[in-house]
């Protein structure tokens, strides 16, 4: 009976701190993880895209690039305009101002500042096994989905976790235990686990773009390390824009043999040791966001942005 009770109190205890750690990185989250809205066409109605991002600067949003180019049925069709809600029915208008599309990224500027603060991305450093948690914001909200680090590479540039994710988390934060950005979420395989850009690819997308810009981002050096410790608070420089970057990424070389264990062979996405890995192309087998978050017309927020003057 007492070995009952004792197994009863230390699932309570594990289950209390779950939620902890779940509602410290909601709390995180608010303002900084934003839902974004793609349209394509001047009519709402034509085609759009929902999806999340999430401030890496005051007026900086990171997000997937999938978002830009939206399927209909006369093909896909580039954005017209896009969107953020930081939360409630707050709009920001906002501008592409640099892509990598073979990673699946784009950088958005809003013309607002962020009152939040913005994330910190880390050098990738996740090994098999490592928790993370996914943050979402869709049109229910704040959502956080926790997993293990499955592979750091099963696409080139992308890394796997069994973090379950769904229709509008593309484009949220992968988070380590610590609340730093190790990645941003693309895709999702047949079963549901996460697949995600790592952070050392972000990062040179993001210095390249600082030096096409002359900006400075506060990025972390190559080769830093980060200690394992809350995220310090982050002061972003205001930015001056020149005009649209449109980044081409550096090819990246097929990666050896690792020594690391695979996954599950059941994951659909695995890749076999000493296989050369392939850069970032949807198929049948891709279960992206882009298809499960295109909807053919969506309720109008309650405080739509104001037009542009023709």
């Amino acid at each position: 009976m007492k070995s009952v009770i004792f197994s009863l109190l230390l699932a309570a205890l594990c289950l209390h701190t779950v939620h902890a750690a779940e509602s410290s990185t909601l709390r995180r989250a608010r303002g900084a993880v934003v839902m974004v809205r793609s349209q394509a066409g001047r009519y709402v109605g034509i085609a759009q895209a929902m999806g999340s991002g999430f401030f890496i600067a005051p007026d900086l949003v990171l997000t997937c690039a999938h978002m830009t180019q939206i399927p209909t049925a006369f093909g896909k069709m580039p954005v017209s305009s896009m969107t953020i809600y930081p939360g409630g029915s707050d709009a920001m208008r906002a501008a592409i101002v640099a892509r990598d599309p073979q990673h699946d990224l784009v950088l958005l500027r809003v013309a607002d500042k962020c009152e939040a603060q913005p994330y910190t991305l880390k050098p990738y450093d996740l090994g098999p096994g490592d928790d993370v948690s996914i943050v979402g914001n869709f049109t229910k909200g704040l959502r956080v989905s926790n997993g293990e680090l499955l592979d750091s590479e099963v696409l080139d540039g992308f890394a796997m976790a069994s973090a379950k994710v769904y229709s509008g988390y593309s484009g949220g934060p992968v988070l380590d235990k610590d609340g730093y950005v190790q990645g941003v979420l693309s895709q999702r395989d047949d079963s549901g686990n996460s697949v995600f850009v790592r952070s050392d690819v972000i990062l040179r997308m993001l210095r390249r773009y600082e030096r096409n810009n002359g900006e400075d981002l506060n990025l972390p050096k190559p080769g830093a390390t980060i200690a394992s410790a809350a995220p310090a608070d982050r002061a972003g420089a205001e930015p001056v824009l020149d005009g649209p970057a449109d980044i081409k990424p550096e090819p990246a070389a097929a990666t050896a043999a690792k020594t690391q264990s695979a996954p599950p062979t059941a994951n659909p996405m695995a890749r076999a040791p000493g296989t050369p890995t392939r850069p970032y192309r949807p198929g049948p087998r891709d279960k992206t966001g882009e298809d499960a978050e295109i909807v053919d017309a969506l309720p109008r927020p309650r405080r739509p942005p104001p037009r542009p003057p023709p």
